[in-house]
């Protein structure tokens, strides 16, 4: 064999690899049904809740748009119906040569509508809701463990969320490539698939733990930029941050509140002997009208379960706080003083 015959037959080969270690989701299963993705090789249009990508290539450019949801990714027809707390199975294609990496997946609300109408993925706010790196149990890559097994699903509970029309994002990290010379670096394989969460779930993200994609990731985060081989398993960081924490919306809290917060707030804290009667009166106006109904804490329950009560919930990832605060009238505050000082409101 000559020289170029060789040089022709390496080449062939390393594309022969590289066309191979493309992945995509192939079906996921919900609720009884099988939904297949369509032909990304040569798309015929058909029903399905899976986002067509355009090839099987990664995204490795983390500033690129089509971070989001793979390359060229086009809106589908359907939705994948799935209960609040059920499990999705989602498979990817078999040939998947490599074995370290990570996976992870998120969650974002199609805007208000169903996500068959959602297509400007520059609004999506998405929250985190799985990630899988290294099973501490084997000590190995659960990527490798899965692609070990052509067919096996990657399993994904839905947490309890409130009844809506939800984007997912599941992702493929392949980091084989990140210590080859003149190699692509971490490639990344996200497709969106969209859901129709059913129930009586009654949890949403709080807006901190929203992001957006592209931003959500650096190039320079140590989850991409991670060498196999280099580094010990345990020191890998899958990127993106922890999982998102939920709050009830249903467990709102209706505070009510001041119109001049920080007078009022010098009136409850100020001794009974120095208040004039009017200050007095005043005070009472202020604590009568500070009651809470309902559920006074705020309820934080996390992806695992645990909740923590010290945080506020917010309506998804708007921001918006769900406490709801009622304003003393102008009038019942008017004219009053502090401290032989008028109040201004």
């Amino acid at each position: 064999m000559t020289f170029t015959s060789r040089a022709t037959l390496i080449s062939f080969l390393l594309l022969a690899s590289r066309v191979a270690a493309h992945g995509y989701v192939e079906w996921v299963f919900a609720n009884g049904r099988n939904y297949t993705g369509d032909n990304v090789d040569d798309p015929q249009g058909i029903p399905t809740p899976i986002r067509t990508v355009s090839g099987r290539g990664p995204v490795t450019d983390v500033t690129s748009q089509y971070i989001a949801c793979g390359n060229q990714a086009k809106v589908v027809s359907e939705e994948a119906l799935v209960d609040a707390g059920g499990t999705i199975e989602i498979r990817w294609s078999p040939s998947w040569p490599h074995n370290a990496g990570s996976m992870t997946a998120w969650m974002a609300e199609c805007g208000g509508s169903d996500c068959t109408k959602f297509d400007d993925l520059s609004q999506a706010q998405w929250f985190k809701v799985d990630e899988k790196g290294v099973d501490q149990a084997t000590g190995q890559w659960y990527l490798g463990e899965i692609f070990q097994h052509p067919g096996m699903p990657y399993n994904l509970t839905i947490p309890n969320l409130k009844a809506g029309h939800y984007l997912l994002r599941h992702e493929l990290i392949n980091l084989a490539l990140v210590a080859t010379p003149g190699g692509s670096g971490a490639e990344l394989y996200p497709q969106g698939i969209q859901l129709s969460v059913q129930g009586s779930g009654n949890l949403v993200p709080q807006s901190s733990d929203c992001v957006h994609f592209p931003r959500a990731y650096k190039a320079t985060d140590p989850g991409l930029t991670f060498a196999p081989g280099d580094q010990p398993k345990s020191q890998y960081q899958i990127p993106g941050g922890p999982l998102a924490k939920l709050v009830a919306a249903s467990g709102q809290s209706s505070e009510t509140g001041t119109t001049n917060a920080a007078s009022l707030t010098a009136l409850s804290t100020a001794s009974p002997s120095t208040l004039t009667d009017d200050d007095k009166q005043t005070s009472t106006i202020t604590s009568n009208s500070t009651t809470t109904t309902g559920d006074s804490s705020s309820t934080q329950t996390s992806i695992d379960g645990s909740t923590d009560a010290t945080s506020q919930p917010t309506d998804g990832c708007s921001g918006k706080s769900t406490k709801k605060r009622r304003g003393v009238a102008l009038s019942e505050i008017r004219g009053r003083t502090l401290r032989g000082r008028h109040v201004r409101v």
